[in-house]
């Protein structure tokens, strides 16, 4: 409320100051305080969604520099000498790349499941958010699994196998599903992409 605002609420409410001065007081200390406290309240969530924001975009970035430093492990480049895939002939590589592609399969199978055996007990859970949950707490667990597991030999075998090979056919969603699968599916699409690499290698 401006200046102007509060002389002209003041002028057209003078009667009742003067008859009631004190109610007065008291209602417009208690109107003054709730909306300052509404104001502050607004403002602290807005603040507090900001600092998570925030927060947020620094664990992207610590994640992202753990993923470079963990490529840069495999990849040897601090010691300069050659990685154990720069090593392999190209049937070594597409055997190996196969069988790491085999065993992560196994370990989706495992998801889907655990996924079927919680589907099929849904009539237990009365609420339907929980349920939702459920799922997503299942489906993060996997991811953290395979980016543990799986991911930086996906992006590793990926890389080296494209140097072998002729051109690059790869798409930018293909590119992407190996850095940021978001949930099983993108995972098993960074599989299926691998897989089909692995067997286009020169023998």
């Amino acid at each position: 409320m401006g200046h102007n605002e509060i002389v002209d609420f003041f002028k057209k409410n003078r009667q009742v100051i003067k008859q009631s001065p004190f109610a007065f007081l008291t209602f417009f200390l208690i109107a003054g305080s709730i909306s300052f406290f509404s104001v502050k309240w607004i403002y602290d969530n807005q603040i507090n969604a900001l600092k998570e924001q925030i927060a947020a975009k620094d664990e992207r970035i610590k994640a992202k520099d753990d993923l470079i430093d963990e490529y840069r492990q495999r990849l040897k480049i601090f010691e300069g000498t050659q990685s154990i895939f720069q090593l392999m002939t190209n049937k070594e590589l597409k055997d190996f790349t196969i069988k790491k592609v085999n065993e992560f399969r196994n370990f989706l199978e495992n998801y889907r499941s655990q996924e079927m055996s919680l589907l099929l007990s849904r009539h237990q859970i009365a609420d339907a958010n929980a349920l939702e949950m459920k799922f997503l707490v299942l489906s993060r667990q996997f991811i953290n699994e395979y980016q543990r597991k799986y991911q930086i030999d996906f992006v590793v075998l990926k890389n080296e196998i494209l140097q072998r090979l002729p051109q690059n056919n790869l798409t930018p969603y293909d590119e992407r599903v190996f850095e940021y699968p978001v949930n099983p599916l993108g995972a098993e699409a960074a599989a299926n992409i691998l897989e089909t690499l692995a067997k286009n290698l020169p023998k």
